[in-house]
C-alpha cells in the first residue's frame, strides 16, 4: 500500500510538472505571437512598400505558418525562456529592417546583391553577404578561365555565349519549373546552393557573374517574365537566365509573346526598342519585383 501510494504521488507530481511546462510553452508562444504582430504593424507603417512584395517575401508565410514557426521557436528547447524567444523573432526580422535601410538609399547607392541577401534572411537570419560575394567570385573564375586574357580581345557576343554556356553546362543553373513557387527560389543563398530559382534571382546571379568578367548588364522586364541584356552598342540580344542562359534576339521574343497572346490572326506583338537606352539596373524596381 505504501509503495502504491508513493507511486500515485509521483505520478501526480509528474502530471503537475507537465501541465506547468505546457502552460509555460503556451504563454511563451502567445507572447512571441504578440511580439510578431507588433513588429509587423511597426514595419508596415515605416515600410517603403507598405504591404506588398517586400513584406510578403520577408514575412513568415500566412498566419498558420507564422504560428507554426512561433511554436517551433518555443518548443525547440523546453527551457527556452521568453527573452530568448523574443531574440529569435528579432533575428528573423532583422533582414526586413536591413532591407528597408538599403531601399532608403539613393538609387546609385543601393547594393542589389546585399539587398537580395537581406530578403533571404527571413529563412536564414545569419546569412553573410561577404560569403555570398565570395561564392559568386569563385563561380566567375570558371568563366574567366575560358576567356581571352586580354580584355580587348573579348568580343561582346562571344563573351556572352561563354558566360551562358558555363552558367548552364558547368555551373548547372536552371529555372525551377517543377516547383516555381518554392520560397527558396527567392533566396539568393538557396539559389546558389541548389543552382535553381526563378527568373529574377537567376537574372541576378547571371548579371553578377557577368560583371565579374567585365560585362555590364541590365534587367529587361517583359510581360510575365524577366530577362537581362548586355549594355553594348549595336547589340540587340537578350538573355533568358531562367532557360539556361538562352540568347534571344528581340524578334524571337516578339514571336514568343505573340504566340502566348490572344491577338487576332495576323497581328503581332511589337516591343518598343526604347528599353535599349537603359544603361543601369533599375535597382528599386528590380528589388520590388
Amino acid at each position: 500500500r505504501i509503495m502504491a501510494r508513493t507511486h500515485s504521488l509521483a505520478t501526480q507530481q509528474v502530471a503537475v510538472a507537465s501541465t506547468s511546462t505546457a502552460t509555460h510553452r503556451q504563454r511563451a508562444c502567445a507572447r512571441v505571437r504578440s511580439c510578431r504582430r507588433g513588429l509587423s504593424l511597426g514595419v508596415r507603417r515605416a515600410s517603403f512598400f507598405g504591404r506588398s512584395d517586400a513584406e510578403q517575401w520577408l514575412a513568415n508565410g500566412d498566419d498558420g505558418e507564422s504560428r507554426e514557426a512561433d511554436d517551433d521557436i518555443v518548443t525547440t528547447n523546453a527551457t527556452l525562456d521568453v527573452n530568448e524567444a523574443f531574440a529569435a523573432v528579432s533575428a528573423a526580422r532583422r533582414g526586413l529592417e536591413l532591407f528597408k535601410l538599403e531601399m532608403d538609399k539613393g538609387e546609385e547607392e543601393i547594393d542589389v546583391l546585399a539587398a537580395a541577401c537581406f530578403i533571404a534572411m527571413h529563412r536564414t537570419p545569419d546569412i553573410n553577404v561577404d560569403d555570398i560575394r565570395e561564392e559568386l567570385d569563385r563561380m566567375s573564375e570558371v568563366i574567366e578561365a575560358q576567356l581571352p586574357t586580354n580584355t580587348e580581345e573579348r568580343f561582346p557576343l562571344r563573351t556572352i555565349k561563354t558566360i551562358s554556356r558555363v552558367f548552364a553546362q558547368e555551373l548547372n543553373f536552371v529555372g525551377n519549373i517543377e516547383d516555381y513557387y518554392d520560397v527558396r527560389n527567392s533566396c539568393i543563398d538557396e539559389v546558389l546552393k541548389r543552382r535553381t530559382g526563378i527568373p529574377i534571382t537567376l537574372c541576378l546571379v547571371y548579371m553578377e557573374l557577368a560583371a565579374r568578367v567585365c560585362v555590364k548588364m541590365v534587367d529587361v522586364s517583359i510581360p510575365g517574365h524577366l530577362l537581362c541584356r548586355p549594355v553594348a552598342d549595336d547589340m540587340e540580344v537578350l538573355i533568358d537566365a531562367f532557360n539556361q542562359g538562352d540568347l534571344l534576339f528581340i524578334e524571337q521574343v516578339e514571336d514568343i509573346l505573340t504566340s502566348n497572346s490572344m491577338l487576332s490572326e495576323g497581328q503581332k506583338v511589337q516591343i518598343d526598342r526604347s528599353f535599349l537606352e537603359q544603361r543601369e539596373v533599375r535597382k528599386k524596381a528590380f528589388l520590388t519585383r
